[in-house]
């Protein structure tokens, strides 16, 4: 049984939650429950996989996986943009391009970039998007 898709996500979310233990971030994981404190920065990652892609025409032939991986960061509204922006930043350079390997699964960190913020009740949201491809098989 392969269990590519679950390898990608997981080496994604390792690397950012390697980053939100070192600078002190909540982060709202899909599927699990979490209750946001009014007035205190977290950050929300989506795993957004495209098309998975064949290369060649056989059977076994391996496949290109790409995707982004959406990170929102939620800031406390009326606050300024400065401690989104500074924490987009700092993702951006946490995530640059590189490798990232989980499982023997090795994905490849293609770009990142930060889309617009926009306001949600009581947030700001900065979307940060990490472009990704992992070609696995033979």
């Amino acid at each position: 049984m392969s269990t590519s898709f679950l390898d990608i996500s997981a080496a994604l979310d390792t690397k950012l939650n390697t980053y939100a233990v070192a600078n002190s971030i909540s982060v709202a994981w899909e599927n699990i429950d979490y209750q946001p404190v009014i007035g205190t920065l977290f950050i929300r990652p989506t795993l957004l996989p495209s098309d998975t892609i064949a290369i060649g025409i056989g059977n076994t032939s391996a496949e290109d996986h790409i995707g982004i991986y959406q990170v929102d960061i939620i800031a406390p509204i009326d606050q300024g943009k400065g401690e989104a922006f500074t924490q987009a930043d700092l993702l951006a350079t946490h995530f640059a391009r590189g490798e990232l390997t989980y499982n023997s699964v090795k994905l490849q960190i293609k770009s990142v970039s930060r889309g617009s913020g926009s306001r949600d009740a009581s947030w700001l949201i900065v979307p940060v998007f990490i472009n990704y491809q992992s070609i696995i098989g033979s």
